[in-house]
C-alpha cells in the first residue's frame, strides 16, 4: 500500500480468517481481487471458498497449480476441466470468476498432445478464464504475446514477470530481457483487467 499499489492477488490466507485479511486490506485501502486457491481446497469445501472469496471483496478464484498426480493422462486433465467449468457456473451465480494460473509443465508432451492444448480444449472459455503468467509462458516455449492473443479475450488476469538473459530466472518486470511493448498490447488487445 505504501508503494502505491491498490489492489493484490492473494496466494493463500495462511490460516488467518478471511474477515481479518479484509479488515487488515481495508484499513491499508488495498483491494484484494483475485486469489489462488488450491485444487484440493476447492473441491474438499467449495462453498467455504466461495464464503471466504465474498468476505474478501475478491472477484476471481484462481486455481494456480494442477498436481503432478492429476495431470498423467488427457482423461484426468479432461475431468478436472470438466469440474472446473462446474465450478464456474456456481461461482458467477455467487459473483465470482474462475480462472486457471499456469506453469511451464502444462506446455510439455502428454499424450498426443500437452496438458496446456487438452485442458484450455476443455474448458469453456465464457466460463473459466486464463491467468497468463508471460514468465512461464517462455519458459514453457511459447512467445507471451502470442499465447495472449491466441487466447483472448478468455485472459482476464496476466501475471508481468520478467525473464532473466538465458531464460532460467525470473525478474521484476522491466529488469530482465522480454520486449514489453507487444506483451502489453497483446493484453490491452485482449481485454485484459488486471496486471499482476
Amino acid at each position: 500500500a505504501a508503494m502505491g499499489y491498490g489492489a493484490v492477488e492473494l496466494a493463500g490466507l495462511h490460516g488467518l480468517p478471511a474477515a481479518q485479511v479484509r479488515a487488515t486490506l481495508d484499513e491499508l485501502g488495498v483491494r484484494a481481487v483475485s486469489a489462488h486457491v488450491a485444487l484440493s481446497d476447492l473441491e474438499s469445501g467449495l462453498s467455504a471458498v466461495v464464503a471466504d472469496m465474498q468476505t474478501l471483496g475478491c472477484e476471481f478464484v484462481v486455481v494456480p497449480w494442477m498436481p503432478a498426480e492429476r495431470r498423467t493422462t488427457a482423461a484426468a486433465v479432461q475431468k478436472i476441466a470438466t469440474t472446473m467449468n462446474q465450478w464456474a457456473v456456481i461461482m458467477r451465480n455467487e459473483g465470482l470468476r474462475l480462472a486457471y494460473h499456469h506453469h511451464s509443465f502444462e506446455f510439455e508432451p502428454l499424450d498426443v498432445s500437452s496438458m496446456w492444448e487438452i485442458f484450455t480444449a476443455a474448458i469453456d472459455p465464457t466460463l473459466v478464464g486464463l491467468e497468463i503468467d508471460v514468465y512461464w509462458a517462455a519458459r514453457g516455449g511459447y512467445d507471451p504475446a502470442t499465447l495472449i492473443t491466441r487466447h483472448a479475450p478468455g485472459v482476464p488476469l496476466i501475471h508481468l514477470k520478467d525473464i532473466a538473459p538465458g531464460g532460467t530466472a525470473d525478474l521484476p518486470a522491466g529488469e530482465g530481457a522480454f520486449d514489453w511493448e507487444p506483451i502489453l498490447a497483446a493484453a490491452r488487445t485482449a481485454g485484459a483487467e488486471w496486471y499482476i
